[in-house]
């Protein structure tokens, strides 16, 4: 639920059909599967979770499910520092300064 809790605010905070765009009025012709931005900010949340856990769980399901069957189980120190960093208000600001930073040059 964690990943998919990061999908829909990405979707919802950072799309100019979600509440980024809020300010401006609705356009009645356009709906929100057809604007970008709602996938970009979709992808977008998803990437904490997919750079730290989608190594891991390609490799877990290539090699048939590890054995016991039980996904959690075989997480390594590594996948959690991954996850621990991604998740990080430090990673968070710096990307959101660097956006904001080069947003005019876009």
């Amino acid at each position: 639920m964690d990943t998919l809790a990061h999908v829909v605010y990405g979707a919802t905070l950072c799309s100019q059909s979600g509440l980024a765009g809020g300010i401006r009025p609705p356009v009645a012709t356009r709906r929100w599967y057809a604007d970008w931005t709602v996938w970009a900010g979709a992808v977008f949340g998803l990437l904490p979770d997919l750079v730290a856990f989608g190594p891991h769980a390609l490799t877990y399901w290539l090699n048939g499910g590890g054995g016991d069957g039980v996904y959690w189980r075989s997480i390594q120190a590594d996948t959690l520092l991954r996850y621990y960093w991604m998740h990080s208000l430090v990673v968070s600001l710096s990307v959101a300064g660097l956006l904001w930073r080069f947003r005019k040059a876009w």
